[in-house]
C-alpha cells in the first residue's frame, strides 16, 4: 500500500487538503487552494471524494442537484465571509470556474 498512500498525498497536497501526517487544524500546514475548499465542500454535501474533483467536473457529474448547488453557494459564503451572486454562480459551467470566481471575491489566488 505506499504506493497507494504515496498516491494520497500527492492528492491531498495538489487540492490543499492535509496528508494524513498533517493535523487539518495545523497553521503549519501548506495553504488550500480554493479548489481544494470547494471539493470538500462538494464531498461534504453529495459524498463524491474530494481528491477525485477535477477543474472540469460539472455539478452534474458529481450527483449535485439544483438544492445542493444552492446549498454549496451558502456554505461557502459563510466558509469564505463573501456574498456570492445566485445568477454568476448559476451561469459558472465547472467547479474549476466556481473556484476562479471565489478567487476574484476573496482576493485569493492559486498557488
Amino acid at each position: 500500500m505506499q504506493l497507494s498512500d504515496s498516491l494520497s498525498q500527492q492528492l491531498a497536497q495538489k487540492f490543499g487538503q492535509p496528508t494524513d501526517d498533517e493535523d487539518a487544524s495545523s497553521s503549519s500546514g501548506a495553504p488550500q487552494t480554493m479548489l481544494g475548499k470547494v471539493a470538500l465542500r462538494v464531498e461534504k454535501l453529495c459524498g463524491f471524494p474530494a481528491a477525485d474533483l477535477r477543474r472540469e467536473h460539472t455539478a452534474d457529474d458529481v450527483g449535485l442537484g439544483s438544492l445542493g448547488r444552492i446549498e454549496l453557494a451558502v456554505r461557502l459564503e459563510q466558509e469564505l465571509k463573501v456574498r456570492i451572486d445566485d445568477r454568476v454562480v448559476e451561469d459558472l459551467a465547472t467547479f474549476g470556474e466556481l473556484a476562479d470566481y471565489l478567487e476574484e471575491l476573496t482576493g485569493e489566488t492559486s498557488a
